[in-house]
């Protein structure tokens, strides 16, 4: 009877079933359901505000996690850093903030103890799970080894298409390991994340990749089929890297440079990413060439002049006639 009931633990623990899997390590914690998580969970989207739980709220929830089975969109969001802008991209403020918790109402999430163990439970979800599409980390302040560890992860989901670390300040050893693992995805999103020229600069090299792997790989689909699809090729087709100022014309050059090659990308957004003449006029050079790129996003750069942009817009309107834009 012991091992039947030791069995059917087991299982409920590693249940394919989140719910379920949360419930039972509730149970084992010795703490209550929290209805925030509860309700954050839709079919098989978990979308999650992760200010309202408390310190004791999280090994249960990472445990879950850990053990997860259905999920296909996971997203977990934190608005600190949002409302509290002073302290984004500044390690050194934040690590007084958290010295100081007691005094100041700290969210537990931005707490080092538990973002360890979060990001362990997601390395773990990442590595079993197969059917995972998308994944949020929004407003966490991930140190390098975690977005390493989390990067590494990425490559072992097969299915992992869409990925976004926005309002995460991301240093110069993050912005690589986050580059080394867009091998499938379709979409990344790194808007508020701090990203400079060399960041930039980063982002276009692995599109200048990706280009070449999808010309060597359309040679060889012309080969059997004679007309391949381009757009069945694997790779990037929306970057968003909005309100990240340090990118300025330097960075806008690096990408404008690299999309004279390109042929895949669909979609760049750079709202507010201090752009200037210089850059908005290497995207006007670009798109000279570039017939594929439909959306490009240079809202909040007011050092743009009001020509400029429509001649930007106008390009862009020829790439989109007879489209349907994401």
């Amino acid at each position: 009877m012991r091992a039947a009931s030791a069995s059917l633990q087991n299982k409920e623990g590693k249940s394919r079933d989140f719910v379920t899997s949360y419930n039972y390590h509730c149970e084992i914690y010795n703490v209550c359901p929290h209805r925030t998580i509860l309700s954050s969970v839709k079919g098989q989207v978990l979308d999650l505000e992760t200010d309202r739980l408390k310190i004791e709220d999280w090994p249960p929830f990472c445990k879950a996690l850990g053990f997860n089975r259905n999920l296909k969109w996971i997203s977990l969001k934190s608005n600190y850093f949002k409302n509290h802008p002073e302290f984004r991209g500044d390690s050194v403020k934040f690590q007084l903030l958290q010295s100081a918790n007691k005094l100041i109402k700290l969210p537990a999430v931005l707490r080092v103890s538990v973002l360890d163990s979060l990001c362990q439970s997601l390395v773990k979800c990442l590595n079993q799970i197969e059917e995972l599409v998308g994944l949020e980390l929004v407003g966490l302040p991930l140190a390098d080894q975690q977005i390493t560890d989390l990067t590494k992860a990425f490559q072992s989901a097969g299915c992992l298409r869409h990925i976004s670390l926005s309002h995460c300040t991301v240093g110069k050893g993050g912005i690589e390991a986050i580059c080394k693992a867009l091998r499938n995805t379709l979409s990344v999103s790194l808007s508020s994340c701090g990203i400079t020229v060399q960041g930039a600069v980063c982002i276009a090299s692995v599109l200048k990749f990706q280009s070449i792997k999808r010309y060597s790989e359309a040679w060889q689909e012309s080969l059997r089929y004679r007309c391949p699809n381009l757009d069945r090729l694997s790779g990037l087709r929306r970057i968003t890297l909005n309100n990240n100022p340090d990118i300025a014309d330097d960075g806008a050059v690096a990408l404008a440079n690299v999309l004279q090659e390109d042929l895949w990308l669909k979609a760049l957004d750079l709202q507010n990413c201090g752009i200037g003449v210089k850059g908005a006029e290497a995207f006007l050079a670009t798109l000279d060439v570039n017939v594929a790129l439909e959306i490009l996003d240079l809202r909040g750069n007011s050092k743009i002049g009001g020509q400029l942009i429509q001649k930007i817009l106008e390009k862009l309107k020829r790439n989109n006639e007879g489209k349907l834009c994401e």
